[in-house]
């Protein structure tokens, strides 16, 4: 599989011909499914106008992967109303727990985005039942783990997942060893390796999949992919106390995400430089509180409504 192997250019090409074969010789779910794949490809390279005319092409389409395709552009760029209409019905799976589970994934992924993290957690709940009904994926000590589920509830699974999840999920990734750089959702599945490696201090596992994400990101033309390897490259810097080492990486991120219109992302750079601008500032307690030496000043002044943030704080190009 040319995508799970991260040559995207040729998995493009090849995703475009499926579609075209399916359309010439009329198979309707066939072209669903691989215009869906087509669709995570193309927002993975950035490519938004194709990924438009495949979205319009597909607006009828009965296939919840392409709403998740949608979903996962309207996050991407900070539009959680539109996220929230194109959600599809659990129904959509047509009665196939793996199916429902990706959808609860999906459901569960934005209402947490969207704040509201009670109904995430039961679509979160709803999605684990959905996997435990599954032959897919592992089960460990009573946990089933499906890595595409997981790749669909990307960031939240961090988030919403109890320790025994984690566990179970950091093992998966583990076993699996060479995980996939790109998965057909549009994210890259080793990235968020990096996320539940974080989630459990295990700061050098995640360093070497944000930064082997990374190589790849810049080599094959994935740069909001690329940009958040930088955010979580930025999180090791944190927890290993390097504050001027995470500034770099959250100023490479936010470039990135400002050039492609990644609201949602650049929105967590920013509010993450204003946290460490606080952590910067608690090194002292008189009135003229300096920076540590070999420390250079970082801190940002929270901005006053309808300012902007200064250059280099993600907020503007610099």
């Amino acid at each position: 599989n040319l995508t799970v192997a991260g040559r995207l250019a040729e998995a493009r090409l090849a995703a475009d011909d499926s579609v075209a074969y399916a359309r010439r010789h009329h198979l309707p779910q066939f072209e669903e499914s691989t215009a869906g794949h087509l669709g995570g490809l193309l927002l993975g390279l950035c490519d938004f106008d194709a990924l438009a005319t495949v979205l319009d092409e597909q607006a009828g389409a009965a296939s919840y992967r392409v709403n998740l395709i949608a979903v996962n552009w309207a996050l991407q760029r900070g539009d959680l109303a539109a996220a929230r209409e194109a959600l599809p019905a659990v129904e959509g799976a047509g009665g196939i727990p793996v199916g429902a589970a990706q959808i609860h994934a999906m459901h569960a992924r934005t209402l947490l985005l969207d704040g509201d993290r009670d109904g995430a957690e039961k679509h979160f709940t709803r999605m684990r039942e959905g996997m435990q009904a599954t032959n897919l994926g592992r089960e460990i000590g009573g946990i089933s783990i499906s890595l595409p589920i997981l790749q669909v509830l990307a960031e939240a699974g961090p988030v919403l997942a109890d320790v025994a999840f984690l566990g179970a999920a950091l093992d998966t990734y583990r076993t699996y060893g060479d995980v996939a750089f790109m998965a057909p959702s549009g994210t890259s599945a080793r990235e968020l390796y990096g996320r539940y490696a974080l989630a459990l201090d295990e700061v050098s596992e995640a360093e070497e999949q944000f930064v082997a994400t990374l190589e790849w990101a810049e080599r094959e033309g994935a740069p909001v992919i690329a940009g958040q390897c930088h955010q979580g490259l930025a999180e090791v810097a944190v927890r290993r106390g390097n504050t001027a080492e995470a500034m770099e990486q959250l100023d490479a991120a936010s470039k990135l995400f400002e050039q492609y219109g990644a609201k949602l992302y650049l929105d967590q750079v920013i509010a993450k430089k204003l946290e460490l601008q606080g952590v910067v500032r608690s090194y002292g307690s008189s009135a003229d509180d300096t920076v540590p030496a070999g420390e250079p000043d970082v801190t940002l002044e929270a901005p006053e409504p309808g300012e902007t943030l200064p250059s280099g704080s993600g907020a503007e190009g610099d």
